[in-house]
């Protein structure tokens, strides 16, 4: 998930989509990496507490290798 000022602004539908991910996540498995662009700890937390308080990949400072293998591993293949 890339949060972003854009999705952070388009709060009726990705407010859905969040909650909709939420939802799927199983007990002690994660399928949410966040992505910030952009963004601050503080826009997250006006936005939503709950994806503000998760660790979150920086776009600005991890490298698309980073990305690639935080989300390779939260899909199980890593």
């Amino acid at each position: 998930m890339v949060l972003s000022e854009v999705y952070l602004a388009r709060r009726k539908w990705t407010k859905a989509e969040l909650s909709a991910l939420f939802a799927r996540e199983k007990l002690g498995k994660s399928l949410i990496l966040p992505i910030r662009h952009r963004v601050t700890v503080e826009d997250l937390e006006q936005y939503n507490l709950m994806i503000a308080s998760r660790v979150a990949k920086i776009s600005e400072s991890a490298t698309y290798d980073d990305i690639m293998r935080a989300v390779l591993k939260i899909l199980d293949r890593d």
